[in-house]
């Protein structure tokens, strides 16, 4: 079963669209004004593509190399 806090990304994507599903996910779970804590060292491969879409579509700021924040609306 699937929680709130859980993201499930199918065997059969690509890495691109796990990035989008990861962004999708954190744009619908953290509050506008808030932010993530981010650590991409277990899987390097995946922070530029996670990035890139969730400040292209989502207009999220990193404000640190470790910190994202999501837009007031």
């Amino acid at each position: 079963m699937e929680s709130k806090n859980e993201i499930v990304f199918p065997a059969s994507n690509t890495l691109e669209e796990n990035a989008h599903l990861w962004a999708e996910h954190y744009n619908g779970t953290v509050e506008p004004g808030h932010g993530l804590f981010i650590d991409f060292k277990k899987t390097p491969e995946f922070e530029k593509p996670c990035i890139d879409y969730i400040t292209k579509h989502f207009g999220w700021v990193m404000e640190r190399p470790y910190f994202i924040r999501k837009p007031e609306k």
